[in-house]
């Protein structure tokens, strides 16, 4: 039988986190390339760490959800879930029915589309 040991595990997310954190750079680097150009790869870094912290506050803790989560923070600004110009962030953020991140996540983006569309259209 194999046996992992809790020290194995902790150096296997470290390494997890790591990599995750180098595909949201890459990302960014294509998708945000205008605001990404203006930061160095450490700024980006750190504001990914960041993010990953702010989501896990809120219960997103899937890579899927953190990376949207992220993104939402590029799109809106770094403190998004604190805007008083958002109150639909923190609304959904808080949102006791919504069981996980996933859902949070799902609402943010269909909150988020409809707020940008109307922004476009005004």
């Amino acid at each position: 039988m194999l046996l992992i040991r809790n020290e194995q595990i902790t150096v296997l997310k470290q390494y997890m986190v790591k990599q995750f954190e180098k595909r949201m750079i890459l990302y960014l680097k294509e998708y945000h390339s205008e605001k990404c150009r203006k930061l160095a790869d450490k700024k980006i870094q750190k504001t990914v760490r960041y993010g990953i912290n702010r989501a896990r506050r809120y219960g997103i803790t899937v890579e899927k959800d953190m990376s949207r989560y992220i993104n939402m923070m590029f799109v809106f600004g770094p403190d998004f879930d604190k805007d008083s110009n958002l109150p639909w962030v923190r609304q959904i953020l808080d949102k006791k029915e919504y069981k996980n991140g996933s859902v949070k996540m799902d609402a943010l983006y269909k909150e988020g589309n409809t707020y940008l569309s109307q922004d476009i259209e005004s």
